[in-house]
């Protein structure tokens, strides 16, 4: 039995509607345009009077921020499942080459926080952009925390210090040093400066060496965690170029 996730979106006038159509339709474009296993399928869609539907593939764990704000959710995302999610994450983004087509020109969108300094001053958008948006991630996914209203997150970024990203770790789950180390050192460097950021492809690598680093008893939840929810990382990012590329 096919199990799916539906998303209705509803507009109230004509220029809500308008925006709304553009911003679908560039969705629709973008999560038709790749298959791969950290990607979530778009099964369908339909537009109505009121809004839109889209459907998507269920991802029966839910999103990753699901699992860092509930606490028992959070202390069985140990050390090696989150490495394991953002190396699926990064490898997804290694794949989809064609959304960065779509966010090269017009004006910044996105979540606030997601968005690099540059990006947002110029809107000019590339790989560097993207693994900023990433390192972003990486930080909420080793400190536990999601909420940019106070100032916890926006300090770690603002200093993109790999030591002080470590010791500001989720304390709910158990330490393990050597790929706490690694991934810190990732975020601190997805997040830098825009001269001195890494980029995606040494990124990449770093992930799949703190990767490697996982004891062999996890690999197979590993697996099941990477593909369940790299893909709603993912997706969440391709729903702000989606949005730049409705503005084009």
């Amino acid at each position: 039995m096919l199990e799916f996730a539906a998303k209705r979106l509803e507009c109230q006038d004509a220029q809500q509607r308008e925006h709304l159509e553009r911003m679908t339709a560039a969705e629709i474009r973008v999560l038709t345009a790749f298959t791969h296993p950290n990607i979530i399928p778009l099964l369908g869609h339909c537009l109505h009077a009121d809004g839109a539907i889209l459907v998507y593939g269920f991802q029966p764990e839910g999103s990753l921020d699901r699992h860092l704000i509930n606490d028992e959710k959070a202390r069985q995302l140990t050390w090696g499942r989150r490495s394991g999610i953002i190396s699926g994450l990064l490898t997804a983004v290694r794949h989809s080459s064609t959304t960065m087509q779509l966010t090269q020109s017009g004006g910044p969108a996105g979540t606030p926080g997601f968005m690099c300094k540059r990006y947002v001053e110029t809107g000019k958008f590339n790989d560097k952009s993207e693994v900023y948006s990433i390192g972003v991630t990486i930080v909420q996914v080793i400190t536990g925390k999601t909420d940019f209203d106070d100032d916890f997150l926006s300090d770690l970024i603002e200093e993109a210090n790999a030591e002080f990203i470590t010791q500001k770790h989720d304390q709910r789950v158990l330490e393990d040093a050597e790929i706490l180390k690694k991934l810190s050192a990732m975020a601190a460097a997805s997040v830098e400066r825009y001269a001195k950021r890494i980029q995606v492809m040494p990124l990449l690598r770093q992930a799949r060496d703190a990767a490697a680093t996982v004891s062999t008893g996890e690999i197979p939840a590993l697996n099941s965690q990477v593909e369940q929810m790299a893909a709603e990382l993912r997706r969440w990012r391709l729903r702000e170029e989606a949005a730049q590329a409705a503005l084009n």
